[in-house]
């Protein structure tokens, strides 16, 4: 984690200091979510830590990792904030990125002011509330201190600010944005303007990490992969006038034969013989490994 060092403590919205609240759930056997709510205060980094900790915990107690070792614990960070202490949030920001977390800004939700620095560190981010940003401001400061001296401190949490938006793959365009906006106002950001300031979309470091991991999957190079991806995007669009039951089936099977740059009758063989074969496994990673061996490899 990269070292923090801030002149002042800079602050967003003026509240009471009542810490975040974090509250955990699990979402499936590998992925676990925390909601964070309410104002950023100092501390809110180590209570927002110890339940990463305790999610860890469980996740390496349970039943299906002791059974399937290879298995990952996945993280995602739902948003709903007003914002707080700045240097909080991006202690916070950090802690996601570390973790490799999605950050997600659900529906009938916000997330305003120092809030954005948290959900710019997920590596994957998806906005369906409302997100707003401002010009920061100081909490206090010395009645003696010049103008100077004031722009100096400024400038120095500009370049903070700069490097944490470097470290998360976001535009530092949105600094001069947010310093357009008194801080007594919010500008709600468009859709268009969270897709600028790479708000809305993965980090590219990390898309080119999952691009290998799934061209390797399909024996590709990520050229290849990502060529053959366009041309499905284009071809096998997730259809929402098929039925539900054909609805995920019909887009992998697209999908596959495009990827693969085989037959359908080819798909369909791989198919029968992935049932045939498959299907007499215990559910599980076993069962999902041997499927795709058989449908994708044509083992």
């Amino acid at each position: 984690m990269i070292k923090l060092i801030f002149i002042f403590f800079t602050c967003w919205i003026a509240f009471p200091a009542i810490s975040a609240n974090f509250i955990n759930e699990k979402i499936g056997d590998t992925v676990y979510s925390i909601n964070i709510t309410g104002n950023i205060n100092s501390g809110d980094a180590i209570n927002f830590q110890n339940k990463i900790s305790e999610l860890k915990k469980e996740f390496e107690s349970s039943e299906m990792k002791k059974k399937y070792k290879d298995w990952k614990f996945y993280l995602d960070v739902n948003l709903n904030s007003k914002g707080g202490n700045l240097t909080e949030a991006m202690k916070i920001g950090y802690i996601v990125r570390a973790n490799e977390s999605t950050t997600w800004v659900p529906i009938n939700a916000e997330c305003l002011s120092s809030c954005v620095f948290i959900l710019a560190a997920g590596v994957n981010r998806n906005v369906i509330g409302k997100v707003g940003i401002h010009r920061p401001y100081f909490e206090a400061l010395n009645s003696n201190a010049t103008t100077l001296d004031i722009k100096k401190m400024r400038d120095e949490n500009k370049k903070l600010m700069k490097e944490y938006f470097a470290n998360m793959d976001v535009s530092d365009s949105i600094i001069e944005e947010m310093m357009s906006v008194e801080p007594n106002k919010i500008k709600i950001l468009s859709e268009d303007e969270l897709t600028k300031f790479r708000l809305s979309v993965m980090d590219a470091d990390h898309e080119e990490k999952m691009i290998a991991e799934e061209a390797q999957r399909y024996n590709l190079t990520s050229s290849v992969y990502r060529q053959r991806n366009a041309i499905t995007e284009k071809k096998c669009g997730y259809s929402f006038t098929a039925s539900r039951e054909n609805r995920l089936p019909e887009f992998w099977k697209c999908q596959n034969m495009t990827m693969l740059n085989i037959t359908e009758s080819e798909y369909i063989n791989r198919e029968a013989k992935a049932k045939s074969t498959c299907f007499k496994m215990e559910q599980g990673p076993n069962r999902g490994r041997c499927l795709f061996d058989v449908r994708i490899l044509g083992k």
